[in-house]
């Protein structure tokens, strides 16, 4: 919903996560594979994406009961 201030910070946070997502899966992609950092970027890789997914799920979560409250008020 435009006025929930809830979809705006869940959305920005999206935003967030998915850009650090992003950036580190560049770092990770300029590393030679014989460099010592490409291990901990990777795994930095791996927690980036999970926090993504994280986000995503709450987003979801946050949309559909958006969607039960207008389906709700449809049947009033």
């Amino acid at each position: 919903m435009q006025d929930c201030r809830e979809c705006r910070r869940l959305e920005r946070q999206l935003e967030e996560t998915a850009v650090r997502h992003y950036e580190l899966a560049r770092h990770v992609l300029s590393l030679d594979d014989s460099d010592p950092e490409k291990i901990w970027a990777g795994m930095a890789l791996r927690g980036a994406k999970e926090a993504e997914e994280e986000a995503q799920r709450q987003f979801n979560e946050h949309q559909d009961k958006h969607a039960k409250d207008r389906e709700l008020v449809g049947k009033a």
